[in-house]
């Protein structure tokens, strides 16, 4: 992977680690913002590694049959819409961190999905380790809220 997307990739983690902190916060309103912000970032991205497929499959990578390039087309809708529903929890009556129940799962679905397609050589070489360790900080801080704020809890930093 060229330095720029690894070190961009890693930088994207920065919402999730400041997000995460202020939802285990002990001021209730303002825990309850980072956890609205950690969701709406957590879609955002999930988004966005939709349309990474969206996009390779409008390149056309040579090696990639047709079937690859719907199945493609279909990934980088499918992440979209469960990131729009996440975020219709809590408008529906859901808690805050409610989002995260869909989200959290999501992103491995996706992870897995692209492990799946490197194997079969559909994406380029150096993207799953900069994936894993992407995914394993976000995953990480959305297990952590998740459970503290599911919980009832706080946690003082």
């Amino acid at each position: 992977m060229p330095f720029v997307p690894l070190l961009l990739a890693l930088l994207g983690l920065v919402p999730f680690v400041i997000c995460g902190l202020g939802a285990l916060g002990l001021d209730p309103v303002l825990a309850g913002r980072m956890v609205n912000a950690l969701n709406f970032y957590a879609a955002l991205i999930l988004c966005f590694l939709g349309a990474v497929h969206w996009g390779l499959a409008l390149e056309g990578i040579p090696r990639a049959a047709a079937r690859a390039h719907r199945t493609r087309y279909v990934l980088g809708v499918v992440p979209m819409l469960i990131a729009w529903v996440a975020l219709l929890l809590p408008l529906m009556g859901g808690p805050p961190w409610s989002p995260l129940l869909l989200l959290l799962p999501a992103y491995i679905g996706v992870l897995l999905t692209e492990r799946y397609a490197t194997r079969r050589g559909l994406l380029p070489r150096g993207y799953m380790r900069v994936r894993w360790v992407a995914t394993a900080g976000a995953v990480t801080v959305m297990a952590i809220v998740l459970v503290v704020r599911g919980l009832g809890h706080t946690i003082v930093l």
